[in-house]
């Protein structure tokens, strides 16, 4: 059997058509997916699986099996050729089992396809398994869905990001009552609805606790959400900092009803939880 590592000029994916497979829903190659990342969920969400109640899932009508990542042994989770079992194996010329255990890089015990893979990766398997002969029926609407929700997630982050990068001034919030901004000193209840309302009141409360976060020292990203004996948490001394701003005043970013059994209110809870999410996805 040719060795890649002798070859290195070879392409081990000839079996590919050129510029991948031809979806009628999902261009794969398309820019807008490229930095998307999926994972085992997803794939076994739109690959049209086999009904054969393996203890592993199977594709491409028990060709192949579907792994999960094992954090144990460190098995990478992925799209693996399904072995053959011996007493089949012992029967089969060395022509045959070739034939069996075919792989675009000559390693079979490798994945076809490794969790997590982007939407080109995805193309390449799809368009080598097509080229071998193989049968790999996936669901282009469900494909569809989930690239077009992840790439909606990326774009809203990187916005976020950019909300919260923005410098702030020394002004006084705007004051919200019933989802409308009503800037301080206003003689016009009313007044509010003519404001910017570029930024929702989420990323308002965003900006001011990425402002707290970087007047202080004690807590970094490395430890905000760590819980220390005997040092006030990161949340507690975010919520003091904000109080002395009078942010949780009535009407205020962070004011309202307290939470039940805490001395925070929903506001302040729900906006915390968000901004967890923002520093532990960067």
């Amino acid at each position: 059997m040719t060795d890649k590592k002798d070859h290195p000029e070879i392409d081990y994916w000839a079996g590919e058509k050129k510029g991948g497979v031809e979806l009628e829903l999902v261009n794969l190659e398309n820019a807008a997916f490229e930095d998307i990342k999926l994972g085992y969920f997803d794939f076994i969400r739109f690959a049209e699986l086999d009904q054969q109640g393996d203890d592993l899932p199977s594709f491409s009508n028990g060709s192949f099996e579907v792994r999960q990542h094992h954090s144990i042994t460190g098995q990478k989770g992925g799209v693996y050729l399904k072995p053959l079992p011996e007493n089949i194996l012992e029967e089969l010329l060395d022509e045959e089992k070739v034939s069996f255990i075919a792989h675009p890089e000559f390693e079979p015990i490798e994945p076809l396809l490794a969790f997590p893979f982007t939407a080109k990766e995805l193309n390449r398997f799809l368009a080598w398994g097509v080229g071998e002969g193989h049968d790999l029926p996936v669901r282009e609407n469900v494909l569809l869905k989930i690239l077009e929700a992840r790439r909606q997630k990326l774009t809203n982050e990187a916005n976020l990001e950019q909300t919260v990068a923005e410098p702030l001034t020394d002004q006084e919030p705007p004051v919200v009552k019933q989802g409308v901004r009503e800037e301080p000193g206003s003689d016009n209840e009313d007044a509010g609805a003519a404001i910017d309302n570029k930024r929702t009141v989420l990323e308002q409360q965003m900006v001011w606790m990425e402002q707290w976060f970087n007047s202080q020292t004690s807590w970094t990203d490395n430890n905000l959400f760590s819980a220390r004996k005997g040092v006030r948490g990161g949340r507690n001394a975010c919520w003091i900092w904000l109080k002395t701003k009078e942010l949780n005043s009535p009407g205020k970013l962070f004011g309202g009803n307290l939470k039940k059994n805490t001395s925070v209110t929903l506001a302040f809870d729900k906006a915390w939880q968000a901004f967890k999410e923002h520093k532990q996805d960067k």
